[in-house]
């Protein structure tokens, strides 16, 4: 192994130790399973945040991967742990009703959910289920996609946010390029249960309407659409999408290009290749000398950029793609907290929350999770498909 990726592997092995480290592990506690999401060091912990329900599941993939790098079965454990909180989260049983399936956001009396990070949550149990072949999470799984298209993507776009109580918090017309990432959702569904029932509208649809109301022609993303409106709201500054989260979001594009990937995979269609490399040209424009993104800098950019550019180059075997990736390495390297002891931060990676873009501020699990699966696939030995659309 070369020196950096030795470089990149520790990087990984310091970011799984910190997440232990900071895990729940009291059964008699509620919050049992749950990971540090925020911790500014400054503030101590009145500044300290607990993972949600995506942060968690991002998490959960990163241990099992280093399950699967160390067959250590502490980190297995751990992964389990947050899948036994995931499942709290979810709506089950005989007073479901309509929302039967869906993820709360937060704890599970949080009567609302993004149905994008419920997605997430969903994919975590999904790869458990790869893992171990244990139904239930097979069952949880199917009864998420059961919700999902009958109350969250019942129209053209998933929607933005959807409230348990009937309360509408956000007109259904507002748009989110974020759910882009849920056709590479499908497609790891599609691999792993052979079940091709959600492809025209999980994986086709999606990247359709993903390439009509938000990819640019520059290859630039349009976050936020009013499609009642039929105009952009980016550059409005609102609590619900602040302009750093839209920056944030132009630059992570939550998997959105590896749904373009997926796409290219399952209908052997060369445009959505070209559709990710559109992305990719443009986040190679933005990339600084030191691998970042974006001035200043987007911190989650770093991570999901490496995964990828990793896939389009052993796509395209095109080498620009596997340097900016190597770089981009180099700068998750840098944004991990190695100096100080302390074991809320030692490990950690610093990044921006959505409302903060100072570079080393608060240890940020969004950062931190994203970071821990693209090190391990970019610098390891081994080829499991977290976030990635080959490699099954």
């Amino acid at each position: 192994m070369s020196d950096t990726k030795k470089k990149h592997k520790e990087c990984a092995y310091r970011i799984a130790r910190w997440m232990m480290t900071n895990q729940v592990c009291d059964m008699h506690n509620a919050n049992h399973g749950r990971l540090l999401g925020l911790y500014t060091p400054r503030e101590g912990e009145k500044s300290a945040q607990q993972s949600i329900n995506w942060t968690s599941a991002t998490s959960l993939k990163g241990l099992l991967l280093m399950y699967q790098d160390t067959a250590d079965e502490k980190y297995y454990e751990a992964a389990e742990k947050i899948g036994e909180y995931l499942k709290t989260l979810q709506i089950t049983g005989a007073f479901a009703g309509e929302h039967e399936g869906a993820f709360r956001e937060i704890t599970p009396q949080t009567p609302w959910c993004f149905p994008r990070d419920g997605l997430t949550a969903s994919w975590a149990l999904l790869r458990l289920y790869e893992m171990t072949g244990t139904k239930e999470y097979l069952s949880r799984v199917k009864m998420f996609n059961d919700w999902f298209f009958r109350v969250a993507y019942s129209s053209k776009w998933p929607r933005w946010k959807v409230n348990f109580k009937g309360k509408q918090d956000l007109p259904p017309s507002l748009h989110g390029s974020f759910h882009g990432g849920t056709a590479a959702y499908f497609w790891d569904y599609y691999r792993i249960t052979g079940d091709d029932t959600h492809m025209d509208k999980g994986i086709q649809n999606t990247v359709t309407c993903l390439l009509d109301n938000f990819l640019q022609e520059d290859g630039s993303v349009c976050v936020i659409w009013d499609d009642e409106e039929k105009k952009y709201l980016d550059g409005e500054d609102a609590d619900i999408y602040p302009l750093n989260w839209q920056k944030m979001h132009r630059y992570n594009d939550d998997f959105s290009s590896q749904g373009l990937l997926s796409a290219y995979l399952y209908y052997k269609e060369p445009y959505y290749l070209q559709q990710a490399e559109k992305f990719a040209h443009w986040l190679l424009s933005r990339q600084n000398d030191d691998g970042s993104f974006g001035k200043p800098f987007v911190a989650s950019a770093s991570a999901t950029s490496v995964l990828l550019f990793y896939d389009l180059y052993r796509i395209t075997a095109k080498e620009l793609y596997y340097r900016a990736a190597s770089q981009a390495a180099d700068h998750l390297v840098f944004l991990q907290e190695t100096e100080d002891s302390s074991p809320r931060v030692f490990g950690g990676l610093y990044g921006d929350s959505g409302r903060s873009e100072h570079p080393r501020k608060t240890i940020n699990l969004r950062v931190t999770s994203y970071a821990l699966i693209a090190l391990l696939r970019f610098a390891g030995d081994i080829n499991i498909p977290y976030y990635s659309a080959l490699d099954e």
